[in-house]
């Protein structure tokens, strides 16, 4: 069937995303970043308490060298670039500065990851993950 091609690449998707949601939650504490690998992949932020499909970010590692270690912890944790977490707290009302916003973060966030080291596969998993997530804010 002419189809099936489409089939396949949704379940390689969805396979993707369901192992993402599955992962384990890791706390915004002073280990985060010994727990962070340096490898690239997905990720999803929530808040502690969301409900179920409320996810406050996701995205993935763009450049090579930039592993979920820097992209998680240096960029939206630490980071004050434009289009971060940190920034986007700022910017929607949440947090007056960057400094309350990382605390902010500390406080009341998870995070999720994967490892995804095919890069075009990492791509088109990060569109669909974001289709069906659905995140308050991505770049």
């Amino acid at each position: 069937m002419s189809g099936d091609w489409v089939q396949v690449r949704m379940n390689e998707c969805q396979q993707i995303v369901d192992q993402l949601l599955t992962a384990p939650k890791i706390a915004f504490n002073e280990e985060i970043r010994s727990k962070l690998p340096s490898e690239q992949g997905l990720y999803a932020i929530l808040e502690k308490d969301a409900p179920a499909g409320e996810v406050l970010r996701a995205g993935r590692t763009k450049t090579a060298g930039e592993g979920l270690r820097q992209r998680i912890y240096q960029n939206h944790l630490m980071g004050n670039q434009k289009g971060n977490l940190r920034s986007q707290l700022i910017g929607d009302g949440t947090c007056p500065d960057f400094l309350e916003a990382k605390a902010w973060i500390q406080r009341n966030c998870v995070v999720q990851f994967i490892v995804v080291r095919d890069d075009r596969l990492r791509v088109w998993a990060e569109y669909f993950m974001l289709s069906v997530l659905r995140p308050r804010h991505c770049d």
